[in-house]
C-alpha cells in the first residue's frame, strides 16, 4: 500500500467595499473614487473612469455602473461595485423682473 501526501494552500480574499452609491450633477468636476473604498490600491474600470477619478461630464445622463478590484498579496482578486447617477444640476426660478420706484 502506497501513501502519499500533497499539502493544499488556499489563500483568502481580502473583502472591498467600493462605497455608497452617489448622485452628481453632469457639470460637476472630476470625482475622487478614492475616497470611498475600504481597502485602496485597488482599480476603477467603466464608462467615464480614467485612473482613480470619474468625469460625469462626458457619460451622458443616468445611472453608470462602476468596478473596483483589488488583487491582495497571495494573488486573490476581490471586486465591488458603485453606481454613480448623473443628473442635470437643480434649476432655480425667482419669478418675473420687477420694475420699483423709489417712495
Amino acid at each position: 500500500v502506497a501513501i502519499d501526501t500533497r499539502t493544499i494552500t488556499v489563500n483568502g480574499s481580502t473583502a472591498v467595499d467600493a462605497g455608497p452609491d452617489v448622485s452628481l450633477c453632469n457639470t460637476a468636476p472630476l470625482f475622487d473614487l478614492t475616497t470611498t473604498v475600504s481597502v485602496p490600491g485597488g482599480s476603477w474600470s467603466g464608462s467615464g473612469v480614467s485612473g482613480n477619478n470619474f468625469n460625469p461630464q462626458i457619460v451622458g445622463l443616468g445611472a453608470i455602473n462602476l468596478t473596483y478590484s483589488f488583487t491582495n498579496a497571495n494573488g486573490c482578486t476581490s471586486t465591488d461595485s458603485k453606481r454613480i447617477t448623473v443628473v442635470l444640476p437643480p434649476s432655480a426660478n425667482i419669478g418675473a423682473n420687477r420694475i420699483l420706484c423709489v417712495n
